[in-house]
C-alpha cells in the first residue's frame, strides 16, 4: 500500500481550529485500524507533520498540540513527538529575566526583527506573527509555570494583548482569543472557572486589570499540572 501524501500546509495554514480537526480526523482514521495497519499510517502521518514543522518552525506550537491530542487519544498507539525538540528550544524559549523585563510580544517583535508596521497592515503578516508568537507561547509558558506562583502566570497570559503593547493593532482581539485557544487544545479552557479575579501588576502589565473568568484557579490548575520541582 503506498504511502498516502498529505497537504500539511492545509494542515497548519487554516489556523488552529482547522489543524486539530484534520489531526482528529486522521486519528480516528488510525483507531479503528488494526495495530500492524495503524503503525505504519501513523508513522507517515507524523513523518510528514515533523518535515512541516522542520521546514516552518513558526508551527512548531501546533506540534506541541498533536502531542497532546495524540497522547490523549484513546485507541491510538503511538504518540506524535518533535524531533527536532532541542533546535525548536534553542530557537524559542526565553528566559524568565527577558519575558519580565519586556514581556512577550516585545520579545518577539525583537527576535524576529518585525515590522510591527506590516503586521498591523498585512493580514498575511498578522498571521505569521500570530503563529510565532503561539510557538514562542507554548515554551514561555513552561518558564513562568517554573516559578510556581499562579498570580504571575494569570499575569503573563492575560498580558499577551495588544492592550499592553500599543504599537499593536488588534481590535478583534484575535491574538489573547489565539493564546487562549492554544490553551485549550493542550487542555487548559479557561471558560471552566467562573468567578471574577484581580490580577495584579507586578511583571508583564502596566496596571491591574478584572476578569470575568478567575484566572487565578486556572493559572493553578495548570501549574498543578505542568510544575516538576
Amino acid at each position: 500500500m503506498s504511502e498516502k501524501k498529505y497537504e500539511m500546509k492545509d494542515f497548519a495554514e487554516n489556523g488552529l481550529s482547522s489543524f486539530i480537526k484534520k489531526l482528529n480526523e486522521n486519528l480516528a482514521e488510525a483507531s479503528q485500524m488494526e495495530l500492524d495497519l495503524q503503525e505504519p499510517f501513523l508513522d507517515n502521518l507524523y513523518r510528514q507533520l515533523n518535515e512541516f514543522i522542520s521546514a516552518k518552525p513558526e508551527f512548531v506550537y501546533l506540534g506541541k498540540i498533536a502531542e497532546q491530542i495524540s497522547q490523549d487519544y484513546v485507541n491510538v498507539w503511538s504518540s506524535f513527538f518533535l524531533e527536532e525538540e532541542e533546535e525548536m528550544m534553542n530557537k524559542y524559549v526565553l528566559s524568565i529575566d527577558a519575558l519580565r523585563g519586556s514581556g512577550l510580544i516585545e520579545n518577539v517583535v525583537r527576535a524576529e526583527k518585525l515590522d510591527i508596521a506590516k503586521v498591523n497592515e498585512d493580514f498575511e503578516e498578522f498571521t505569521r506573527f500570530s503563529n510565532l508568537l503561539s510557538s514562542y507561547f507554548v515554551y514561555a509558558l513552561d518558564t513562568v509555570v517554573e516559578q510556581n506562583d499562579a498570580e504571575e502566570l494569570a499575569e503573563f497570559i492575560f498580558s499577551i494583548s495588544a492592550n499592553n503593547y500599543s504599537e499593536l493593532s488588534d481590535d478583534d482581539n484575535a491574538i489573547p482569543d489565539q493564546m487562549l485557544d492554544v490553551l485549550k487544545a493542550l487542555g487548559y479552557d479557561v471558560h471552566e472557572f467562573e468567578g471574577s479575579s484581580e490580577i495584579s501588576a507586578n511583571y508583564y502589565l502596566k496596571s491591574s486589570v478584572s476578569s470575568g473568568y478567575d484566572y487565578i484557579a486556572f493559572s493553578e490548575s495548570i501549574i498543578s499540572d505542568l510544575y516538576c520541582p
